[in-house]
């Protein structure tokens, strides 16, 4: 959170907006990132709680804007706009840091993310000048000696303690013993909540609708809008349309939900397409990281176990 985000890419995006003029951008690249960022506000999943924002607030942006930036946004953002050079230097940055806060990836990929990040200090110098060459950037050379010991580095951030924040300081109505109002809200809270909430089942479609494709064979079933379950909620809506899934590693889009009658896992009816995003510092697909750009004809029906994540 403070080193990575608040701290190199907060820093990096000031270089190119108010930096040097080695490394600055015209006017007319920073409104058209802005305008980019602002389109992707029709597309960013409820995962989410932040929308992308224009960089004319960058002084506002908080630490999980800026990580919004460096995991996703920016990758797209940023293409075509700033120089090979610059671009090249933050995907560097940008893969890495992933690959640091996959579960899936962090290990398999820690010693090449190692040597991704000593290249990216290694070539700041260069890009940007000596003055960019802060204690926070060159701490991230250190940043997979965590993941080595803790695993992925959100088990180890500061975004849960930040979050909880705000919670402690509604504890406090006064200033007068402020540590004892927030352990006896502390304690009220356990206390109300030690009755168990009942578990709700899942998967849950909801908003029913009858215009949707209906695959041969598969009449009988009733069509939905939107389905969740406990890992993900996925919809018709451009928001939460698309996935990844376990079997072949495939992007869907999704055209509807079926609840089937003798099978209440649930399934959808997909359109599979893939493409890679990047190839530099490494392909995307090594990352499960894909494009949308042609959608197949043909319907496929897959179980939403199959569903590995959202993109």
């Amino acid at each position: 959170m403070h080193l990575a985000c608040l701290g190199v890419v907060r820093r990096l995006m000031l270089a190119w907006l108010k930096g040097p003029l080695m490394c600055s951008l015209p006017a007319n690249s920073v409104r058209e990132i802005s305008d980019r960022l602002a389109k992707f506000q029709s597309y960013m999943p409820s995962e989410f709680c932040r929308q992308p924002r224009s960089l004319s607030d960058i002084d506002r942006f908080k630490a999980t804007k800026f990580c919004q930036i460096l995991q996703y946004t920016g990758v797209v953002a940023f293409r075509g706009i700033l120089s090979d050079k610059l671009y090249s230097h933050f995907m560097l940055l940008s893969c890495a840091i992933y690959c640091c806060l996959s579960p899936q990836f962090c290990y398999k990929y820690c010693a090449y993310a190692e040597k991704l990040l000593v290249s990216f200090v290694e070539y700041a110098k260069k890009v940007y000048g000596s003055d960019f060459l802060v204690y926070n950037v060159h701490s991230l050379v250190h940043i997979t000696d965590d993941v080595q010991t803790f695993g992925p580095l959100d088990g180890v951030s500061c975004f849960p303690f930040e979050n909880f924040l705000r919670k402690n300081k509604k504890s406090v109505r006064s200033s007068f013993l402020p540590f004892q109002q927030v352990i006896r809200r502390l304690t009220e809270m356990q206390q109300v909540n030690k009755k168990p909430k009942p578990i709700k089942s899942t998967p849950v479609c909801s908003t029913e609708h009858f215009n949707g494709p209906v695959v041969d064979g598969q009449t009988n079933s009733r069509q939905f809008t939107t389905v969740v379950t406990k890992d993900f909620k996925l919809s018709v809506s451009p928001k939460t349309v698309v996935c990844l899934l376990k079997i072949a590693l495939s992007c869907t889009s999704a055209d509807y939900f079926a609840e089937w009658y003798r099978d209440i896992t649930g399934c959808q009816v997909v359109r599979q397409y893939s493409e890679f995003v990047y190839t530099y510092p490494l392909s995307s697909s090594e990352l499960d990281v894909f494009s949308v750009r042609h959608l197949q004809k043909a319907l496929t029906v897959i179980s939403l176990t199959d569903v590995s994540h959202l993109f």
